[in-house]
């Protein structure tokens, strides 16, 4: 296995355009404002296995964003929808050019990109960033061990379980187990085609419902 670092192969400087949805890197002006504004009125719950409580205002929330967003450690992305709206926000975690690997996370969806193609395609639009775009080798999730839907979302998304960090950490007055999970390199082929295809057209019926599940698409 030979491979070559890129230093300066960060994550999340450029805007990544989809059918369904477009990330914005919070730097771009005005996305800091327009994430706090838009992400600080979902529901509260949303924020429960997030790191932070849910914000008690909109400049609250844009200031803990911007506070977060560190070049070439933690990047910050708006999700916008086709009519120009923020419906939710991913960023790219444990950045590490020198070893090709970066964590997906702090990801937050409102009512109305939940359960959707769009939903979907910020997983495949940032994974494809890191693995298409910049060579890199991982792309990881973690998630509380509380939180089942994380937990299946990753399995669903194509990530394989690596194991579990016991008593990671003490987060909002209990205890987190962390879940980690991966893909890497040379399975992001397989799981694009999956994203590709179950996001076709070919694939929503009558109802705009998806006729085949993304795992079927994997073999």
């Amino acid at each position: 296995m030979t491979w070559t670092p890129q230093p300066d192969a960060v994550p999340g400087l450029k805007r990544l355009a989809g059918r369904f949805v477009t990330m914005v890197p919070l730097a771009e002006p005005g996305m800091a404002a327009a994430m706090g504004d838009s992400l600080s009125q979902v529901s509260p719950g949303l924020w429960e296995f997030m790191t932070d409580p849910a914000p008690s205002s909109a400049k609250a929330l844009e200031d803990q964003l911007t506070a977060y967003n560190q070049p070439a450690a933690h990047q910050v992305m708006g999700i916008v929808d086709a009519r120009g709206d923020v419906v939710g926000m991913a960023s790219y975690l444990r950045i590490r050019p020198e070893h090709g690997s970066a964590e997906l996370g702090s990801i937050l969806f409102n009512e109305a990109l939940q359960r959707t193609r769009g939903a979907t395609e910020v997983i495949s639009l940032m994974a494809g960033h890191m693995f298409d775009e910049l060579g890199y080798r991982r792309c990881e999730w973690k998630t509380h061990g509380l939180n089942k839907r994380s937990q299946d979302a990753a399995i669903r998304l194509g990530f394989k379980a690596e194991g579990v960090f016991r008593q990671d950490m003490w987060l909002k007055g209990r205890n987190r187990d962390t879940y980690w999970y991966s893909i890497l390199d040379t399975e992001w082929p397989q799981v694009k085609a999956a994203f590709d295809a179950w996001m076709s057209d070919d694939n929503v019926d009558a109802n705009g419902q998806q006729i085949r599940p993304l795992a079927s698409f994997r073999g």
